[in-house]
């Protein structure tokens, strides 16, 4: 047990390492597991507490939300605090939020809301195209619970507007409709 001097919202493991990364209200601090070394890696007031860490343990991928730049993700390199160079922005009215790495821990899994409605989406992170999956749903109506596969070829979205579950591929975007509710 030990105390820190941040108001801790959530605490994870860093893989490959004995580090933690705390979510507080006003950004990321990184933290030995027995107390020590604590220091802040990402200082934003628009962040959401929305973030991600990748396999490795290298990299941290978060959300943002402030006046006309609603639902942005970055990515950030852990151990110098430096964001990496993203082309992610949607563009206004557009937004993206809840970002998962990929188990290769090269692209990341979001929910991108658009103009018609929100779909998972894969953002790889060498900036090529995005690929939106499966239906779109409507907006403000919960998003999706999404889960990726430890090979990274599948998502399993299912929608909170109507309970349904589906299987996306990960490469074409397309997907099945499940005959099962999650």
């Amino acid at each position: 047990t030990f105390t820190v001097d941040v108001e801790v919202k959530a605490a994870s493991f860093r893989p490959e390492s004995d580090e933690l990364i705390l979510s507080a209200p006003d950004g990321a601090y990184v933290v030995g597991a027995d107390g020590t070394g604590l220091r802040k890696i990402v200082e934003d007031p628009a962040w959401l507490d929305q973030y991600s860490i990748s396999p490795d343990g290298s990299m941290l991928a978060y959300a943002t939300w402030a006046d006309g730049a609603e639902g942005r993700i970055h990515v950030v390199d852990i151990d110098s605090g430096v964001e990496r160079p993203t082309d992610f922005d949607p563009g206004v009215p557009n937004n993206d939020l809840l970002p998962i790495f990929t188990p290769d821990g090269e692209g990341l899994l979001i929910e991108r809301h658009d103009a018609t409605g929100y779909k998972p989406t894969i953002l790889p992170l060498d900036g090529s195209p995005a690929l939106m999956m499966g239906p779109y749903h409507a907006s403000s109506t919960g998003g999706a619970g999404v889960s990726i596969a430890p090979d990274g070829t599948k998502v399993i979205a299912t929608y909170r507007v109507d309970g349904t579950t589906w299987l996306l591929d990960t490469t074409t975007g397309e997907g099945e409709r499940l005959d099962w509710p999650i």
